[in-house]
């Protein structure tokens, strides 16, 4: 379906969720060259789509850590589109069916309900809490999806049953405490595997009278909680993130919080079968038990710490559990190893000792340790271990142009660790490896077919084995072929200049010498070459020839009658020719000079054919290599300025103006664009933008009575724009007000400042 939905700006890839009347797919957004989900909804019902749109323009105002954030709203064709960020962390049930650990559940919750205090207090209602809507980033942290694409009608929310209040099921009218009991429901899901109550069970009466569905033993701590998230009154429950918060500290700060891992997927025979199997091969082969004795003397090193009367419950139930029992008793006092982390970390261990196992695999298995142990320091150096030795796997694949295993590994690597910073680099590198690959082989196969006697091929391969030598500095391929033409070319040079074939021969040195400057027989063909008795004639002629080349414009080409191909030929015979060095250089600097005004104009199609016309000439490998830096440092700019536009977007729409750091906010990225590109029209608009932000915010608190933080931000939208006459009057006029209002005899408590009058930035 995806392939039928075209949105402008947007790539939609695959789908990646559904609800009842719409679909969700992973895209790439054109622009900005980054990954975003969008919600497209197909429907004719025209009110419907309308709601759907205006809900999604003010799920858009939302700014909140832990709510997804909406880029775009818009219609395409017969499909409207919500674009939101994408959340490679997947949903709440992918999650619990990798395990979460409990203290991570409660985490989930507070920030779950902190994003729901804010949208509340922004006038919008959620209306569909469940598992599929609590998202996780790459770094664990929850974020709620879902806000104003779920709602049947402005002030009804369709919801999902088992998670809707009692008063949403009825029909009622809700407020933000509707939420707050999907919330609770999903929480209580979370710890039993089971909803809070079916509408047609017994549970479902002792409910409604105000009690809620037994917990789990080691979950009773909680049940306080839940029972205000799932009170049947509204005015029983929870109201804000805060509330939740402190309810959940309370239990946190006093011990109560179980030490376990939630998973909901079910736990097998075979698992419990293997299980029981890693255990007995622990202790009768892999022996790392340690005996009786020493557990003895463990369980006897308890008694210092727990006391006598502890001491006395401990041996009682020690003595009467199994050994499996008795080593997570032992483990939960602190005296042992918790035999799951060890047996996690020996399966490990033994799964990276395979040389057929993938780092997805391995990085899972070291991760399966720090779930149950976060502590476990070995396992994370593990990990980053095999993260350092599979970059340096990748690299010595790219230099020995193993392009297909580098690919493999390196997409692994991409799929394992997605924002590793290393991974552009990597990336970059194998495709300049893989590109002069290509050119190699191509040339190797064009000039085997010609033949070294085709001139005309032969300066083709040798402009195309150079360019692989930029790519790859010290291929020893491009080297060698680059050496056979030239000795072929000496040779034949040599020879010709016996035959006193001055043109030719002068003609076969110079190709010789592009080649390769220093190859084995050159001081031989030039000496044959000078004791030619035409040779002075022949270069006189050619020096006039380069000369009026030159003054006619035909620096470069067209190829074979150009002057820098007639000085360069003249200097493979006599490398110090006074008349020929100087018009080369000459050459050279006109060139340049083209080259950067094509360069200041934007006009990177016209610098690169200017820069292949030149290289093809011969003018020499240092012009050719100085041409190309700056090529490259121009298009190095243009993607940097691209990209801190692209962030510093980003950052605006976020409302970092000016901070969280001195680097990390949209004016510092913005001016970093203008020292790159001081013309630059879209980070000229929000730099305006910036300060006409700052300045609105400072009216706003200094009409507000806030007269220093409103002078604050007015300093800082003057920084950010410095040319504003109005707003240094602004600031004039308030500075002039809190002087007259400080000067004035007061009586009574004190009063704010007068407000300026005006709001307008």
């Amino acid at each position: 379906m995806a392939a039928d939905i075209q949105i402008p700006g947007y790539r939609l890839q695959e789908e990646v969720g559904r609800g009842a009347s719409t679909h969700v797919y992973e895209a790439l957004q054109y622009r900005f060259g980054r990954t975003v989900a969008i919600k497209v909804l197909l429907t004719s019902d025209e009110e419907g789509r309308e709601r759907f749109l205006a809900r999604g323009r003010l799920a858009a105002t939302l700014d909140h850590p832990n709510i997804v954030r909406v880029h775009d709203v818009g219609v395409s064709g017969t499909a409207a589109y919500v674009v939101m960020e994408f959340m490679r962390g997947r949903n709440l049930e992918h999650n619990l069916q990798q395990g979460l650990h409990v203290f991570s559940v409660l985490q989930m919750v507070k920030d779950i309900a902190t994003a729901l205090e804010h949208a509340h207090a922004k006038g919008m209602l959620h209306g569909d809490i469940k598992p599929a809507n609590i998202l996780f980033n790459e770094q664990g942290k929850a974020r709620l999806a879902g806000f104003g694409t779920s709602m049947a009608s402005p002030d009804r929310p369709i919801g999902s049953t088992a998670y809707a209040s009692p008063e949403h099921a009825a029909g009622r009218a809700l407020d933000g405490r509707s939420d707050f009991y999907g919330l609770g429901a999903v929480f209580f899901e979370v710890l039993t595997g089971r909803s809070p109550f079916s509408p047609v069970s017994e549970a479902a009466a002792r409910y409604s009278r105000g009690s809620i569905p037994p917990l789990p033993l080691q979950f009773g701590p909680f049940e306080s909680t839940l029972a205000t998230f799932l009170a049947e009154s509204p005015e029983e429950r929870f109201a804000s993130g805060v509330a939740v918060a402190r309810s959940l500290d309370a239990i946190r700060d006093a011990g109560l919080v179980p030490d376990a891992v939630i998973k909901n997927s079910p736990v097998t025979t075979r698992e419990v079968a293997s299980a029981t199997d890693r255990r007995e091969r622990q202790r009768t082969v892999v022996g790392t038990a340690p005996p009786v004795a020493s557990r003895t003397r463990r369980v006897a090193g308890a008694v210092g710490v727990l006391g006598l009367a502890a001491a006395v419950v401990l041996a009682a139930v020690y003595v009467g559990m199994g050994q499996d029992s008795r080593d997570r008793l032992l483990a939960a006092i602190g005296v042992a190893d918790d035999p799951d982390v060890v047996f996690a970390w020996q399966d490990a261990e033994t799964l990276r000792q395979d040389p057929n196992q993938g780092l997805g695999a391995l990085v899972a298995a070291y991760r399966r340790v720090t779930v149950l142990d976060p502590s476990h320091l070995e396992a994370v150096d593990a990990v980053d271990a095999l993260k350092a030795q599979w970059k340096l796997d990748i690299g010595a694949a790219i230099d020995g142009d193993d392009f297909g295993l580098a690919t493999a590994k390196l997409n692994e690597l991409a799929n394992v660790f997605p924002d590793d910073p290393d991974l552009t680099s990597l990336f970059d590198e194998m495709d300049v490896g893989r590109r002069a690959q290509r050119i190699l082989a191509d040339t190797n196969r064009q000039l085997a077919y010609a033949g070294l006697e085709d001139p005309r091929a032969v300066d083709s391969a040798v402009h195309h084995y150079k360019e692989v030598l930029r790519l790859d500095p010290g291929n020893p391929e491009a080297l060698a072929a680059l050496d056979e033409i030239a000795v072929f070319y000496g040779a034949l040079a040599t020879r010709q200049a016996l035959d006193q074939d001055v043109t030719r021969s002068m003609e076969s040195l110079e190709r010789a010498v592009d080649a390769s400057a220093e190859f084995e027989g050159l001081e031989v063909a030039r000496a044959t070459l000078n004791d030619a008795e035409a040779l002075q004639a022949q270069i006189d002629d050619m020096l006039r020839q380069a000369a009026d080349l030159r003054q006619a414009g035909a620096l470069i080409d067209p190829p074979g009658s150009n002057a820098t191909e007639i000085y360069s030929e003249v200097l493979a015979i006599r490398p110090d020719d006074p008349v020929a060095r100087q018009g080369l250089a000459g050459i050279v600097s006109e060139v340049f000079q083209l080259f950067d005004t094509r360069l200041q104009e934007d006009r990177l199609d016209d610098a690169r054919d200017l820069l292949d016309r030149a290289a093809a000439s011969g003018i020499g490998d240092e012009p050719v290599d100085e041409l190309t830096a700056r090529y490259d440092a121009e298009l190095a700019r243009i993607q940097a300025v691209g990209q801190l536009v692209s962030e510093a977007e980003s950052l605006y729409e976020q409302g970092y103006l000016t901070g969280p750091t001195p680097e990390q906010n949209a004016v510092a990225r913005l001016r970093e664009v203008l020292r790159l590109d001081p013309d630059n029209a879209d980070a000229n608009r929000l730099m305006s933008m910036a300060g006409a932000r700052l300045a609105q915010v400072a009216t706003h608190a200094y009409s507000a009575g806030m007269t220093e933080e409103g002078l604050q931000y007015l300093d800082l939208a003057l920084t950010v724009t410095p040319g504003s006459r109005r707003w240094q009057e602004r600031r004039q006029r308030w500075l002039a007000e809190v002087q007259r209002a400080e000067s004035t005899p007061r009586t009574g408590s004190p009063s704010p400042v007068e407000p300026a009058g005006d709001s307008t930035p």
